[in-house]
């Protein structure tokens, strides 16, 4: 059975599609329009009705015998595009060549009269009792208008001057440019009206010479705005485009090619950004070429090289000395990070409704009266101990203050704490705890205050992870448990398990004796020290 699609018009040859971020990746998925036949993001995904902000729409036909598609950048021109491409498929099916035209005023404006003029200056009345001329007719005025542009534009280009050709001034009468009677666009309001001209000056310029940099850039922040994508990953979009943009020489997005790229990737070098930092940045503009119809433009030796860092962990000693040093409030603050591997965020908005006592876990849930989703979109729950739970039952009766949001660790005005980090380092800093020979990328020396990269929230999690792992936990429960999209992300902690009777193997094995026996033997110690050079 066909999948539905969204055509053009009825019984056209245009279908309009949208390519959607879906559980199997991006796909084409036909669009499903208002009531009223305007697009609102809807789109048709596996038979089922679904709402992506995120994406761009394509127009697909057949020509020749072989499908065609092409991107619509601007949401807003996507039913007129199609249904001007709707009449042009039309027109061709019956023989009708459009690459110039004339337009005959007639007296009756209801009616207009087409003629398509060949080299041969015999015209073609179009018969308004057929099926492609009614087509035509209703709604070949538009793109007429576009057609005369671009033959205009291209005689332009041949330094074609009115006296050479005396029948150029014939296409810049506004008679024959004219828009229909307003009657026959009762649905039109003021402000489309007065659009218009800015409208059909943009539909040219992106005929010819493609979307414009900024406009493309502008479109696609449109696409990823929160609350599509979270504030803080937004901002780095827009930072990161706009950085392109401002530093791009080129006008249209049809002309960057590899040379920008690396110009782009030797400019975020020259202001400080390390090697993961162009090689994360790059990757934002490169997304968005994708979603442009540009790709391939930088080969793999092209992008930055860089050394990935082992996932550091809080081993016993560390965690007895910070213990010692907290408080009470603090030691269960702490604690919490470490026996439940959630993220800062998540542990910021987690509320006394996410504790469940009875069933001894802790969930992972929305919190749309503060704006908070979980990443990747997804709830969970991860059991934790019960002493855990007997510290949280407790430390919520000795809770005081104003706590609006029922938080389990709210801030003095009852407001998520945003602060946990750099609370954590204070602890490790009147307390001795700091390495002393860090310095943060600030500038700031672990000797000195609070700054010691030795200490941070996230190392909470990794310390849980690969403790889970080491302790039995499948690969698959503890991808659930840290709420990771992919378990390729959850399978990076496996390097960091530590197999139980691995070092009583290596102590025992043939190496190790012989690097023993050559320690305890003084004499060919000896012997070696003695050798002469020929």
């Amino acid at each position: 059975m066909p999948r539905p699609v969204d055509s053009a018009r009825r019984g056209a040859q245009v279908n309009v599609l949208k390519k959607v971020r879906t559980s199997k990746g991006w796909q084409l998925c036909p669009i499903v329009r208002e009531a009223n036949g305007r697009l609102r993001d809807r789109v048709r995904v596996g038979g089922r009705i679904e709402i992506h902000a995120e994406g761009v729409y394509y127009l697909e036909w057949r020509e020749g015998g072989r499908r065609q598609r092409e991107a619509i950048p601007n949401h807003a021109e996507v039913l007129e595009r199609a249904r001007l491409k709707s009449l042009e498929l039309e027109a061709r099916k019956t023989g009708i060549t459009l690459d110039s035209f004339r337009i005959l005023a007639h007296s009756q404006p209801s009616v207009p009269a087409v003629r398509a003029e060949n080299d041969g200056r015999n015209c073609l009345d179009i018969p308004s009792d057929s099926d492609a001329g009614h087509l035509l007719l209703t709604g070949i005025e538009a793109y007429i208008r576009e057609k005369v542009d671009l033959l205009l534009h291209a005689r332009l280009a041949t330094v074609i001057t009115p006296e050479d050709n005396p029948t150029l001034p014939v296409l810049l009468e506004p008679k024959l440019l004219a828009a229909p009677p307003r009657q026959n666009y009762p649905h039109r309001s003021r402000r489309e009206e007065a659009s218009e001209p800015a409208q059909l000056n943009h539909s040219v310029v992106s005929s010819e010479n493609g979307v414009c940099i900024k406009d493309a850039i502008e479109a696609y922040l449109k696409d990823v705005e929160p609350p599509q994508r979270e504030p803080k990953t937004y901002e780095e979009y827009r930072n990161v485009l706009y950085r392109f943009r401002d530093t791009c020489k080129k006008e249209y997005v049809k002309d960057i090619d590899r040379k920008d790229c690396l110009e782009f990737m030797r400019h975020l070098y020259s202001i400080g950004n390390e090697a993961r930092t162009v090689y994360n940045r790059i990757g934002i503009v490169q997304q968005w070429l994708k979603l442009n119809g540009i790709t391939g433009l930088l080969h793999g030796r092209d992008k930055p090289s860089f050394v990935t860092n082992m996932r550091e962990m809080y081993q016993p000693e560390d965690l007895e000395a910070l213990f010692r040093a907290c408080n009470a409030g603090e030691r269960i603050r702490y604690l919490f990070f470490l026996l439940t591997g959630e993220r800062d965020k998540e542990v910021r908005y987690t509320a006394w409704s996410d504790i469940d006592f009875n069933r001894k876990c802790v969930r992972v849930t929305a919190k749309k009266q503060l704006g908070f989703k979980p990443k990747d979109k997804e709830e969970r729950e991860i059991p934790v101990p019960a002493a855990l739970l007997d510290a949280l039952r407790e430390y919520k009766g000795r809770q005081t203050g104003f706590n609006r949001n029922d938080l389990v660790f709210p801030t003095s005005e009852g407001r998520p704490d945003k602060k946990l980090e750099n609370k954590l380092k204070r602890i490790a800093w009147r307390s001795g705890l700091n390495c002393g020979r860090c310095n943060s990328k600030y500038g700031n020396k672990c000797g000195e205050g609070p700054y010691c990269g030795k200490w941070f929230l996230h190392k909470f999690r990794h310390t849980f992870a690969t403790t889970s792992l080491e302790e039995g936990v499948s690969i698959r429960t503890l991808q659930e448990w840290l709420g990771h999209s992919d378990l390729a992300s959850t399978m990076v902690y496996l390097k960091y398990v530590g197999r139980e009777g691995m070092h009583e193997i290596i102590n025992k094995s043939a190496m190790a004796g012989l690097a023993a026996s050559a320690l305890q033997n003084p004499a060919g110690a000896g012997s070696e020290s003695k050798v002469t050079p020929n």
